[in-house]
Order: C-alpha cells, then structure tokens, then sequence
C-alpha cells in the first residue's frame, strides 16, 4: 500500500513538473520524423494481465520490421530516438502508466506476451510485482543495445543470456523488495551511477589476422587491372602454397568445399555410390557427397585423435565389400588441426583399393612422421575461410601429385570451356576458381604461416598451463609423430564435471567471449538423418562435453587471462 502510495504521489507530481518537457521533446519528434509522438505497445502486466504501454516514438513510423530486438546503430532507429533512447527519456510517458496503477516506478520491465512462454517455476513469482520504469534489471542493462550489437545472432543472444539473467535479477528483487531498496533504484536511474555492465572488447573465436602487406597486394591488382579469376598472384601463390606441400601440384579455388566437390568429380564418383566420411565433422565435409548424388556413410571417432576410427573404417568397408558394392571413396578429416591415424588409415585404404580425400581444411601446417597433412591421400583440401589459420577472406584449394588431375580440376573450375576461339563446352563445369585478388591475400599470408602456427601452438600451451589446477578440463593432445597446428584450442570437461559444456559456454558468453561447442556429428544432423553410419559413441559424447576456446593469432596477452580468469571464475564459484 505504502509502494502504491509513493508510485501515484511520485508519477503525478512527475507529470506535472516535467510537462514542459514533455512538449518540447514532442515537439522535436513531430519536426524530425513522420508519424505520431507516442508509441504504444501490449505488454504483459501484473499478473500476466495485459495493458498498453505508452511510450515516445523513437522508431521511424511503419518500419515494417517484427523483430522486437533492437541494437546500437539499428536503422529503424531515428537520430532524435537514438537520443532519447539513450537516456531513456523514451519511458517517461509510462509515468501515465504508474499513475494508473498498471505499473510501477521501480519492477521488472514489462515483457512482450510471448517471453510469458518463457518463465519457468519459480520464475514466475515475478509476475505477482507490478512491472517497473526502472529496476535492478534495467540498471544493469541500461547499455543492452550496445551489448547486442557485438553479438553475430542478436536475437538468439538476447534470449539465451540476457533475458534469463534478467530473470535471476528480478527474482532476486521480489524476495529482496523495499521502500529503500527502490530510492536507491530510483536515484541510480536518474544519475545513472555504477550499475550498468561494462561492455567488454569481444573476444572472437578465431578471427581473421591480415597485415598491411596483404593490402599492399591487393592495391597493385587494382592499379594493373588484376581484379579477375587469372593473374599472377594465382600463379604465385599456387606456387608458394605447392611449397609447404611436399611439391604436389596446386589448384587454387573459391572454397574448401568446391575443392572436396572437385575431388569427387575427379575420381568419378557419381549417384547411388557410397562414400566413407568423418561422422565428428563440418557439414561441408560431407555436402559435396549429396552434391555428386552418392550416399555418405558415416564413421565415428576414436579417442586419441578424435578422427575417423580405423576399426570402423575397415567394418564399413568389409561390410560394403560383403553387399556387393565397394565404397568409392574415403573421405577424411583432420580435425581442429590434429593428425588422424595416417598409417592405420592409409594401410586401409591400400589394402582395400579406395582412394583418399584429406579434407585438411583446418590442419594447413600440421604433419604426421614430418609429412604435410594433405599430401597422404590421392586429393588433399585446404580451406581458406575468414576463421582459418591464413585467409584468403574466402577461398580454398585442391592439392594433388598427379599434374594432370589438377589442371582436370583447374578447367572444371573454370566453366570447363574447350580450347576454341568461341565459348565452347563438352562437360559441365563451375565458377570455382579463386580470384587473383584473394589470392594476392593468400600469398602474403602464407608469408607468416610459420608464425601463426606458433602462434597458435602458444595460446594452447598457455591455456594447459594456466588452466592444469582444473581437474576437470583436458585437452587434445598430439600422439607420437604428430604435429598440430592447434587451429583451435579445444577442451573436454570430465564426464563427472559439476559445471557441463552449456553452463561454461553461457559464462563466457556473457562476458562478450565466443567459445562453440565441438562439432555435432553428422550422424545426428537432421539433414543426415536416413545415412548409414558406424559409431562408438565417441564423438557423440565429444560433442556433449567439449568445447572450443577462443584461439585467435591476434590475441593479446591480457585478451588470454580474460578467457582463463572467466573460467576460473566459474570453477571456484
């Protein structure tokens, strides 16, 4: 009665001092943009009841845009709202609503109906308060905007983070409510003192590293009118790259994908054949086998590399062998950068007569007995992508130790065109070569690749090293005769862990730090549903406890002891 009491006395006396205001910025909405001065909006109240919030326009009028989660720098936002907004002066017409009794100066914010959906349990004692102008939710989130703008999927984040954490608060504030508790709220409002969140520097999970020297490549294509699918930095950088590849030959293409899609092509696999493929993967490894029409059989892992497991390899096969129809190839992946069981596997694939794809995507530098990863199999695949350990900002490439399969792959790359004066084709090609612009990029990358894989070798030792007091974390770790290039930094929690993969994710994540989990199996991808597949169980449960940390070559010493520190956190809670 004594909140209802302050909340009427305070809203009147509110409205009347501050109507000259009111005008003025009325005033400025009308004369800045179209459409009317307030917005109004159904949200949910005490009780789950329904009223309409009334609050001043700070959108442009008929926008047309559902999506109810907004950003710093939204451009359904005017330049006067973006003002208003950030002082939330937006919400003074809501003090109509407090009058009113439909709200209160101090609560949680009111909700869409929708997020009602989302309350569970307990969670839901915050619907017996009234909702607020203000609270301890909207103080820690005064700069939610700007939080969300850092995040690659706004509204996924806004959801799994900051509305649960919202949540905790206000519960928090239901068992926790006064009269005092709200003048502090309320005075923290208007001054706008320490409670809001400081927004941390995003740390990315394995973001681009380009230096001014692959700019200056760049800038030379356009001053010789190099911007096309030829030139020489193709030329140079197929050469450059054959390097660090036992000098097998070298087709430069537009993605990791196009290059595994070509190697099919290549070795004439075609619909209704079967290909034996990484289950604990990126789909991309095993698109490319829909895309030629073959059936994908899918192979689980085994626990020293997380790669394809040799037991299993052999049962698919003999099982195939006994079914009167042999799998035309093998598709194998090195993951995270990890040498799988080169011997093992290559003794298989021997013995059987079934040629190998290195899907070597994310293992560029990495060796098994001192041999490039890529350079095993009858095709080996590179990937260039934004988050690889050297980029062309997209791209790919196809290696091989046969001259006349890769120009096979060079002339399918490009539109396969017959050697006439006119255009002219016999088979059907694609549009996969790589520019000569990416590839400029690429040559002065592979330039620092020596370092960057020492790079990325330190980041994982310094998180072995400064994370060993957890007994609960492990790590992937290289077995005798390989060499990684520790693409990633990945971690297993133990199975007995009291803190599991979602929970040690959400942490980082709130802190604006990207981890991912390990990859899902493609056995378990819906898209996969109906494939064969041989499994143990291991790369499932990989998936359940693993995740990613962030293993980027541009971060700094201090970015390092935020991501452990973060964990430590979570551990000595």
């Amino acid at each position: 009665m004594i909140k209802r009491l302050f909340d009427f006395m305070s809203a009147f006396l509110g409205i009347i001092i501050l109507f000259p205001f009111f005008l003025i910025v009325s005033f400025l909405i009308k004369t800045t943009s179209k459409g009317p001065v307030f917005y109004t909006q159904k949200r949910a109240g005490r009780h789950a009841k329904l009223f309409t919030i009334i609050k001043f326009r700070s959108m442009f009028a008929n926008h047309g845009d559902s999506n109810t989660v907004t950003v710093k720098g939204d451009i359904r936002i005017t330049k006067f709202g973006a003002f208003i907004r950030k002082y939330k002066i937006d919400e003074l017409p809501a003090l109509w609503n407090v009058l009113i009794g439909e709200m209160s100066l101090v609560g949680p914010r009111p909700d869409l109906p929708d997020y009602l959906l989302l309350l569970q349990g307990e969670d839901k004692k915050i619907l017996n308060l009234r909702p607020g102008i203000t609270g301890p939710a909207s103080l820690k989130y005064a700069n939610e905007e700007q939080i969300l703008m850092h995040q690659d999927d706004p509204e996924t984040y806004h959801y799994e983070v900051i509305f649960k954490d919202k949540v905790k608060i206000n519960l928090d504030y239901y068992y926790n409510r006064n009269l005092l508790v709200d003048l502090k709220l309320i005075f923290a409002t208007i001054f706008r003192l320490s409670y809001t969140v400081k927004v941390n520097k995003k740390i990315r999970l394995s973001p681009p590293d380009v230096s001014s020297k692959e700019l200056d490549f760049i800038k030379k294509d356009f001053n010789i009118d190099w911007v096309a699918s030829f030139g020489p930095h193709i030329y140079n950088f197929e050469q450059k790259l054959s390097a660090f590849s036992n000098s097998f030959q070298v087709a430069a293409l537009s993605s990791g994908t196009a290059s595994l899609h070509l190697s099919l092509i290549l070795l004439g696999v075609k619909k209704g054949d079967k290909v034996l493929c990484s289950s604990f993967t990126f789909s991309a490894s095993a698109n490319p086998i829909a895309y030629v029409g073959a059936n994908p059989i899918f192979i689980d892992s085994e626990m020293e590399s997380w790669n394809m497991c040799p037991v299993l390899l052999e049962k698919a096969i003999k099982d195939c062998v006994l079914e009167g129809e042999k799998p035309k190839a093998i598709m194998l992946v090195h993951l995270y950068g990890m040498p799988a069981k080169m011997d093992e596997i290559m003794k298989i694939s021997n013995q059987y007569d079934i040629p190998v794809i290195e899907d070597a995507a994310e293992a560029l530098g990495s060796t098994y007995k001192n041999q490039p990863l890529g350079t095993f199999g009858k095709f080996g695949v590179y990937s260039f992508n934004g988050n690889k350990i050297i980029t062309t900002s997209g791209g790919g490439a196809l290696v091989c130790e046969d001259k006349s399969l890769v120009e096979k792959a060079k002339f399918l790359a490009t539109q396969a065109r017959d050697d006439k004066p006119h255009y002219e084709h016999s088979e059907i090609g694609y549009n996969y070569r790589m520019s000569n612009v990416c590839a400029g990029i690429g040559f002065g990358q592979l330039e620092v690749l020596e370092d960057r894989i020492l790079k990325k070798r330190t980041i994982k030792s310094f998180y072995k090293k400064e994370l060993s007091t957890i007994k609960e974390i492990s790590f992937l770790e290289e077995s005798e005769g390989s060499f990684s290039n520790y693409w990633l930094t990945t971690i297993l929690l133990d199975k007995g862990s009291a803190i599991d993969r979602e929970q040690l994710r959400l942490h980082l994540e709130k802190d604006n730090i990207e981890c991912r989990p390990l990859w899902k199996p493609m056995h378990l991808q819906p898209v996969f549903k109906d494939c064969k597949y041989y499994v143990n169980g291991i790369s499932e449960d990989l998936f359940n406890r693993g995740i990613c940390l962030p293993s980027g070559t541009n971060m700094t010493k201090k970015d390092l002891e935020r991501v452990v520190n973060k964990i430590k956190e979570l551990y000595e809670a």
